[in-house]
């Protein structure tokens, strides 16, 4: 049975903060085993059907400027053109599952982990670490309010 709840950690985990993203994404995996959870350096066209065959999507990515981690909900975007490789937003990704796929995820949800540094290097900040566990937090909370099934 495919999990109702898929983590998508975004981010290079050789660009320092960038990687908070994957490492917030591999820790929500040790808490809940039963959830998908997948890596990506970035949000791409070929990840629609694996979003479009979860009910909940939770999208975790690095925000350089950020103080404290944050959850917003996504909605997907009138919006359906990339401008670049790096700017598939998650309201793109959720506005094309629906036009490809025709099944949209239920809820879907952004995570931003605070970011200071995006340097060389598989080093996290202590900014971002902190962040980190705060964004665990967010969303195991948000997991629980909805009481959405992983």
């Amino acid at each position: 049975m495919t999990p109702t709840t898929l983590i998508i950690g975004i981010g290079n985990e050789l660009r320092g903060d960038d990687g908070a993203g994957p490492a917030t994404a591999r820790c929500l995996r040790e808490l809940y085993p039963q959830a998908d959870v997948m890596v990506v350096q970035q949000l791409t066209p070929d990840l629609v059907e694996s979003v479009g065959s979860h009910d909940t999507v939770i999208f975790v990515d690095a925000a350089a400027g950020a103080d404290h981690a944050l959850i917003r909900q996504v909605i997907a975007s009138r919006d359906r053109t990339a401008h670049g490789s790096h700017l598939m937003t998650p309201g793109q990704l959720l506005s094309l599952v629906d036009a490809l796929d025709g099944r949209a995820p239920r809820n879907a949800f952004e995570t931003a982990i605070p970011a200071q540094t995006f340097e060389h290097g598989a080093v996290l900040s202590s900014h971002a670490q902190k962040g980190i566990v705060e964004g665990v937090e967010a969303v195991c909370r948000l997991i629980n309010e909805q009481q959405t099934p992983v």
